[in-house]
């Protein structure tokens, strides 16, 4: 089964004067095909299985913080919009993500928001999370590295947590465990 991403997750291409497909355009293609099958793509490669999805759904229209642990570069973008379906999630994201021309559209489809790295952006960032986030999901990855295939809880800042305290909004956690799979070189996934 394909899961459609929602009307509110989908971009709408910039006019182009010639007709012509740009890379913008095609970016927000791929982000729309990659959106709208991120569960066969966690099926296929990672064997995810989600749990405890329930306990996030009656908190969805009111607003909530995910917070996990970092140990895919691919599929912790994904995992987000699995959890908070058929909510947009607003992952925040280092300011690489969205350096590539090609992939800046495809990060921000996806519901990227880039942290910024001076501090003089960092009150109008502060700002606009603030009104971002009553009714929508916002995924932070407290830990500031990737860990491939890490199952355990590393030491992280207690300023993430500034978020959601401000706005008085309920706070998840989830982590993402691996577990050897019978056939395939892979680890299974459970979330």
């Amino acid at each position: 089964m394909i899961l459609r991403a929602p009307t509110s997750a989908r971009v709408p291409c910039p006019p182009t004067t010639s007709g012509a497909p740009t890379t913008v355009c095609a970016a927000c293609w791929t982000a729309r095909s990659i959106m709208s099958s991120p569960r066969l793509y966690q099926k296929l490669v990672w064997h995810e299985r989600l749990v405890g999805r329930r306990s996030i759904r009656p908190y969805l229209r009111q607003g909530v913080y995910l917070y996990g642990n970092h140990t895919r570069a691919a599929g912790d973008a994904f995992t987000p919009s699995l959890a908070a379906f058929p909510r947009r999630p607003f992952v925040l994201v280092h300011p690489d993500a969205v350096a590539v021309p090609g992939l800046r559209q495809v990060v921000r489809a996806l519901g990227g928001i880039p942290v910024p790295t001076d501090i003089r952006n960092l009150g109008r960032f502060h700002g606009e999370l603030l009104k971002l986030s009553p009714g929508n999901c916002v995924v932070i990855y407290p830990e500031a590295h990737i860990w491939p295939c890490y199952t355990g809880v590393r030491p992280f800042r207690d300023s993430s947590f500034r978020y959601p305290v401000e706005t008085g909004q309920p706070v998840f956690a989830f982590t993402v465990t691996y577990r050897r799979h019978l056939i395939l070189p892979l680890p299974r996934t459970v979330v």
